[in-house]
């Protein structure tokens, strides 16, 4: 299965096809199961196959939750903030202090979780681990990733408001929340 190989790969490593700048091997082709770099990409081999990005953050690696919530079940999972995008540690993250109490820490590596009630792994590798061995012991459980036809655990954002067509306010005034406004009426300084 594809997904147990990404876990395994060793990421941001030099790609021997492409002895050229910026050849970092940061992608991975789903369809091939490979690591693949933005000149694999760009020269046409993986043009149209479904690729996730790694990205670095805070010495970990790290995935965007929204590329990879349509594969994996991602709740109960540490999440970050990288540039405003919402993201998932791969690995446990080796640099992190150990929790104190297990109650703040990841139930499989224990590590300290930034919030400890919303979540219980800090990766996704620490996710897998536990329902593997939860699967063991009890057997229904089926495996963590999901398949593209299921729906994906984490609530997504209601749907936005219907528009209404332009012209047509229907009562409705609009209302400014500023008691000032933001900008006053221009003066000339005093000249002295």
């Amino acid at each position: 299965m594809w997904f147990d190989a990404f876990l395994k790969e060793n990421f941001f490593e030099s790609c021997s096809t492409h002895p050229l700048r910026k050849n970092e091997l940061k992608k991975y082709c789903i369809n091939c199961n490979m690591l693949i770099c933005q000149h694999c990409v760009s020269f046409g081999l993986h043009r149209y196959h479904e690729i996730l990005k790694v990205h670095r953050h805070l010495c970990k690696e790290v995935v965007p939750l929204r590329a990879i919530k349509k594969h994996f079940d991602c709740s109960l999972i540490q999440i970050y903030k990288r540039h405003g995008q919402a993201v998932i540690s791969l690995n446990p993250v080796k640099l992190n202090e150990l929790g104190l109490d297990a109650a703040e820490s990841c139930q499989v590596c224990n590590r300290r979780l930034n919030v400890p009630d919303l979540y219980r792994y800090c990766s996704i590798t620490c996710k897998v681990e536990s329902v593997s061995k939860k699967s063991k012991l009890e057997n229904p459980v089926s495996t963590t990733p999901v398949e593209s036809s299921s729906v994906p655990s984490i609530q997504s954002p209601p749907p936005p408001p219907p528009r209404r067509p332009q012209g047509t306010l229907e009562g409705v005034s609009e209302f400014s929340f500023r008691k000032r406004k933001r900008k006053g009426i221009p003066q000339r300084a005093p000249l002295f």
